[in-house]
């Protein structure tokens, strides 16, 4: 069963809000640095709170990072490596090197333990790898929603090492009272490795305030970033890895060292994101291309500059959900051009979208986006009323509020 509640959920709170008892909902991530994941958590305490809903909102993570900067920012408590908690007497280097050792009986006791203390109604995880603590609180009769970030495929070689997905998404469904998708493609994914399971779609709604005028702070961005304004720039916001396409991207330049003659000089390469940077800059160096490139912004609200300075963003991912960094650009008015994976075509024009992995339609498009001004300008403003109607941070809250209710009372 598939059913999309960020096209059926009102821009208000629901009606089943009013007079139910607050709930506690305890946000279970695999760590603090900033991705999708992460980025989603912090969304949706800022949309519950847009909507008054009644939620005490907490998130529990590994490690000090955005996660846990942002749950300060939003009020929100946040749990560091949760179990160190219950480990009073080791020091933390031992203490996690102890976690480490466990089984995994033994991890999901220890969580059950952890659970049984803080006592939530709900527990929200939101991340295909985080078995443990939904088993413990399975075992404890907590009701458990699963929200699945990553792309559940029959070929997806991070999930090898532990069950594979086909086991993967059935245990899913059998421990979770919900389980959450934010895109089409990735409900469709699910669905074939657990047919029949009750799969919901909710998208990542933001507040797109910060992102309108970008273009008007475009000077000042580039200013801070030491590039000239007549440079033509491509930002690639994400992961330096094949998966992500970055290698792709660089061939996709290397194609644009011929078309000098033609005004159409290679553009500067801005990246920022996790992986290896040195071999990144070494990549684009070999292919002759001028590039900037360092590891990921510390907080969201550094992208700005980004996208302020940007003539393009690229997405040349292998494979995706939503791509949280598109919809941002596409709520800027900054121009994407992107691989077509996940729910992508769902907002940009055919001619911005290429072949997954193949440079010479990716160089296609991102010569289209960045020179031609019109088609660019037209497709930009068509996009972002996608964006405004697809991922409003009202339905967002709406949507998790009447998952966490229901639950509660079916419970």
């Amino acid at each position: 069963m598939l059913g999309d509640m960020s096209r059926d959920m009102p821009n208000s709170a629901p009606k089943t809000s009013k007079g139910i008892k607050s709930l506690r909902v305890l946000n279970i991530c695999h760590e603090s640095a900033v991705g999708g994941a992460q980025v989603s958590v912090t969304r949706a305490c800022a949309a519950l709170k847009m909507i008054s809903a009644p939620v005490r909102f907490e998130i529990a993570a590994r490690g000090k990072g955005f996660l846990s900067a942002s749950a300060i920012e939003q009020g929100c408590m946040y749990f560091e490596q949760p179990c160190l908690s219950l480990l009073p007497h080791l020091e933390e280097s031992r203490g996690r090197n102890l976690l480490k050792a466990m089984s995994y009986p033994s991890q999901v006791m220890l969580l059950a333990l952890w659970l049984q203390r803080l006592n939530p109604s709900i527990v929200h995880i939101h991340s295909a790898l985080l078995q443990a603590p939904a088993h413990a609180a399975a075992s404890l009769k907590i009701p458990v929603v699963w929200t699945v970030h990553e792309m559940l495929e029959k070929d997806s070689p991070h999930l090898a090492p532990m069950c594979g997905p086909r086991r993967l998404a059935n245990t899913i469904a059998k421990i979770s009272s919900k389980i959450i998708v934010t895109a089409e493609a990735a409900a469709k994914a699910f669905l074939i490795l657990a047919p029949g399971t009750d799969v919901t779609i909710v998208r990542v709604g933001f507040d797109m305030e910060p992102f309108k005028d970008l273009k008007k702070k475009r000077s000042a961005a580039r200013k801070r970033l030491n590039i000239p304004l007549d440079e033509k720039v491509v930002l690639f916001p994400g992961y330096l890895a094949r998966k992500k396409g970055f290698p792709v991207l660089v061939k996709a330049l290397e194609s644009f060292k011929g078309k000098d003659d033609t005004g159409h000089p290679v553009p500067l390469l801005l990246a920022r994101g996790r992986g290896d940077v040195e071999a990144a800059g070494n990549l684009a160096g070999m292919a002759g291309i001028r590039a900037d490139i360092s590891g990921p912004t510390s907080h969201p609200g550094d992208m700005a500059d980004l996208y302020a300075a940007a003539d393009l963003v690229v997405v040349p991912s292998l494979s995706e959900t939503q791509s949280l960094v598109a919809i941002e650009a596409m709520a800027a008015k900054i121009p994407v051009a992107a691989s077509r994976v996940g729910d992508l075509d769902l907002y940009l024009d055919p001619v911005q979208l290429s072949v997954p992995g193949d440079h010479v339609t990716l160089a296609r498009s991102i010569e289209m986006m960045l020179y031609n001004r019109e088609l660019a300008e037209a497709l930009v403003q068509k996009a972002a009323k996608k964006v405004q109607k697809m991922n409003s941070p009202r339905a967002y809250g709406s949507a998790l509020l009447s998952i966490y209710t229901s639950i509660s009372r079916a419970g």
